[in-house]
């Protein structure tokens, strides 16, 4: 949550809070303490600490009042403009808006949030594993759509830390030793754990940010606000499975300018597009592939066709994209998170290489809820990876 908006009075907090969670009983009835000040206050909602009377730690998500009505209005001012426009700007932002409008009025019901959230935590722990990360789970009886009532997760939001660890003293330099094992314990639960959301789950936190990821006292990491989330079907999972490979695959050739290696780059890119990846006039002949290694491997520095990997560049690959197939654009967002947080903190990371294990087990049927595929179209995409 983003401490960007002025706070509740406390007064609204304790009525919305009796009337919509409690049926009109007083707060001091169940919660044994209801701290005040929020910990945060964003433009849907704030979150207040609190402990209920059997000593369970809790967070509670209140929803602003009449905040619904206000940002649809907004949003579907938006999404008119860039009807109108579309055929103006080179890049087709109708559908962003489109999926960002589903995603928000999702946003509002937060006992669909209470569902997703646990829907999350149970797939993490799944057959007794330990999970990547720590999700808060919502206390039964106590959620309705305007009121969630969660675990505590103590700790610093990413967003902070640097601030946090310095408040206790302890300054992490850049490009320390100390930074490179951080960043890759981070980098390493957070895809181990939205790899088990895409490839197992195909349900997902779609609004992965920094100020939703929490360092817990102990190190660990935690994966909060779970207001957006994202259902994909099948079908999508395996292409995007499907990519994985191919992308770990072509990382992985000696002779990147061999003419072996730009036939396997050619069909990385027409498979993108198979996706529905669509591309501006502009688009050199090797964009789609040099995409797809951009968006799925951020160790790289280097681009085929003079592409450059600063997002930056008017040579960024994504500056060639006309439009991303709904499905595409959230789960963009968190693929966009794991590169810049690579990025900042100058850790060589390749997604595709970290996913292509339970890539592999989702194509070959190995996966909970899958079905083993036909042999021949497991036969082809296996003598395409050994090419």
């Amino acid at each position: 949550m983003i401490d960007s908006v002025n706070p509740l009075p406390f007064a609204v907090v304790r009525k919305v809070v009796e009337d919509e969670l409690l049926g009109g009983l007083p707060l001091e009835e169940v919660f044994e303490f209801f701290e005040e000040q929020p910990l945060g206050s964003a433009s849907i909602a704030q979150v207040h600490r609190a402990r209920l009377r059997t000593g369970r730690e809790v967070a509670v998500k209140v929803q602003r009042p009449n905040v619904e009505r206000r940002l649809m209005s907004d949003i579907s001012v938006i999404k008119t403009f860039s009807m109108i426009t579309r055929e103006i700007f080179p890049v087709d932002y109708y559908l962003v808006c489109c999926e960002l409008e589903e995603q928000l009025k999702d946003e509002f019901d937060f006992t669909a949030e209470a569902t997703g959230m646990d829907r999350i935590a149970d797939a993490l722990e799944r057959k007794g594993r330990r999970p990547a990360v720590h999700v808060p789970r919502s206390v039964p009886g106590l959620t309705s759509r305007r009121v969630l009532c969660m675990d505590f997760v103590p700790g610093a939001p990413l967003s902070q830390l640097r601030e946090e660890l310095q408040r206790r003293g302890i300054v992490i330099e850049p490009g320390s030793m100390a930074e490179q094992v951080f960043g890759r314990k981070l980098l390493t639960s957070l895809t181990e754990a939205f790899g088990v959301m895409v490839f197992e789950e195909g349900f997902f936190h779609a609004d992965p940010h920094p100020g939703n990821i929490f360092i817990r006292p102990d190190g660990s990491i935690a994966l909060i606000d779970f207001g957006q989330t994202k259902q994909i079907n099948f079908k999508f999972r395996k292409q995007v499975a499907e990519l994985m490979v191919r992308v770990s695959e072509y990382t992985k050739l000696s002779d990147q300018d061999s003419a072996d290696a730009k036939e396997y780059l050619q069909s990385l890119g027409g498979f993108a597009k198979s996706m529905g990846v669509e591309f501006l006039p502009s688009a050199g002949p090797s964009c789609a592939g040099a995409l797809a290694l951009w968006l799925f491997d951020s160790s790289r520095r280097e681009l085929p066709d003079g592409y450059e990997a600063n997002e930056l560049s008017p040579n960024c690959p994504v500056r060639d994209v006309a439009a991303f197939p709904r499905e595409f654009v959230l789960l963009c967002r968190m693929t966009l998170l794991i590169r810049g947080l690579a990025m900042r903190l100058n850790v060589s990371w390749s997604l595709a290489d970290a996913w292509r294990k339970p890539a592999e087990r989702l194509l070959q049927g190995e996966l909970p809820g899958c079905e083993p595929p036909k042999k021949s179209i497991w036969k082809r995409l296996s003598a395409l990876v050994r090419r």
